[in-house]
């Protein structure tokens, strides 16, 4: 049986176990992405696709790149086109550049 799920942007279609069948990005400000801040969650599934490629990203991906539950969740807040390794190596750079002045 298949489902489908409405993120806050765009949508997906699982099947029965959960596993991703298909997807439809919606309009950000920026761009068009999947992304579903409820599913941000241990377990969870896809919270986050970006604009340019088919990356999907869960609860434990954004975990892994950000370090921390706080950085993870303003990241997957602040993402609305680009990959979430970009902007979150683009808010680490900010941070030092903020630390040194």
């Amino acid at each position: 049986m298949e489902k489908v799920i409405q993120g806050d942007y765009g949508s997906i279609k699982v099947d029965a176990e959960g596993n991703v069948i298909s997807f439809e990005r919606g309009a950000t400000l920026q761009g068009f992405v999947y992304k579903n801040m409820s599913e941000f969650k241990p377990g969870g599934g896809v919270c986050y696709i970006p604009e340019l490629s088919d990356t999907m990203y869960t609860y434990d991906d954004l975990i892994e790149i950000c370090g921390d539950y706080d950085t993870a969740l303003t990241v997957l807040d602040m993402v609305d086109w680009q990959h979430v390794e970009s902007l979150h190596d683009e808010i680490e750079q900010d941070n030092e550049m903020e630390e040194n002045m």
